[in-house]
């Protein structure tokens, strides 16, 4: 093989993140790796970043000789919290001082994730195999069920994925059909080409891409959404669509990944994870049977369950 020399050896970087992913095709996805990879370019040569959840887990537990020294908060780019990250000192590793990481932004513009997504492996899982085969798939389900969340993880897997590829589209704020068209140009930095109407020009923009592009809240201008999605796959053969609707779009060879209500274990993880964040002395073990209750009055549904965790604040 290939030998490597330089003067002063080669200085390597890593990061360590503690997450859960999904593994496909060999791969691995999710907002762990996303996180990650962000702590990664934000570690200067010679050093090793360690993220907050890591360190809190081995807060007892460092590697002999060595210790870790808080250089957080680290602003990292698509979450919408800092890391409270540490760097590992040792003899041979660089010492980076409180502040020092700086990191780069990603090259997709979606939202921000502030937190880790509960359960959903199944329609994750699901999601992945139907990209592998279709090219357009459509998250359904009724109000209140996270498709957008599972979006977001969709597309924060897709960021490693296809190099960065990936556009987010929020029809929340399309009041009307007509608005659909300028509102998908502004969120994929598309410009009125002269000689080519609005939607040549977005068209003309993906003609050669390869990459993702998640069409969010598609139910309240279903027929504009099917009009634009149907554009940009006829133009754009190497486009994947991910849309969220509460109904299917109609288009022919889409496929559709249902999004119900959280199983009994999800649900009540979620209660906990959010209840613990708004009251940090919750006794999780001793009000169980009462949450799983609260959980199965509430059906399951993601958003009543978040509503729910977030009045321990105020309520025993």
């Amino acid at each position: 093989g290939a030998q490597w020399r330089h003067p002063d050896g080669l200085r390597v970087r890593a990061a360590v993140h503690t997450g859960v992913v999904y593994p496909r095709d060999g791969d691995l996805f999710g907002t762990a790796v996303n996180k990650v990879a962000r702590l990664l370019s934000a570690c200067p040569p010679g050093a090793v970043l360690v993220s907050g959840a890591t360190t809190a887990l081995l807060t007892d537990r460092a590697p002999e000789g060595l210790h870790f020294d808080p250089v957080g908060p680290i602003d990292l780019a698509g979450f919408a919290t800092p890391d409270d990250a540490h760097v590992l000192v040792g003899a041979g590793l660089t010492t980076v001082a409180v502040g020092t990481p700086t990191a780069t932004a990603h090259g997709a513009d979606i939202p921000p994730i502030d937190d880790e997504l509960v359960g959903r492996t199944d329609e994750l899982a699901e999601i992945w195999d139907a990209l592998g085969r279709a090219r357009l798939v459509t998250l359904a389900g009724v109000g209140g069920m996270g498709k957008t969340r599972l979006a977001l993880e969709v597309a924060a897997g897709a960021v490693a994925a296809y190099d960065g590829a990936v556009w987010w589209i929020d029809l929340t704020n399309a009041t009307s059909a007509d608005a659909v068209l300028p509102v998908a140009m502004a969120a994929t930095g598309t410009r009125e080409v002269p000689g080519r109407t609005a939607l040549q020009s977005l068209c003309d923009r993906f003609k050669n891409v390869r990459g993702v592009v998640v069409v969010d809240n598609c139910e309240h201008v279903l027929s504009a959404a099917r009009d634009l999605v149907g554009a940009l796959r006829s133009s754009a053969p190497e486009i994947r669509v991910v849309a969220t609707s509460r109904e299917a779009l109609g288009l022919r060879g889409e496929q559709i990944v249902p999004v119900g209500s959280l199983p009994v274990d999800d649900g009540v993880r979620l209660f906990c994870e959010r209840a613990v964040g708004v009251q940090h002395d919750l006794d999780v073990l001793a009000a169980l049977p009462v949450i799983e209750r609260i959980c199965a009055r509430l059906d399951g549904i993601p958003l009543a369950i978040e509503l729910a965790a977030a009045r321990c604040r105020s309520m025993t």
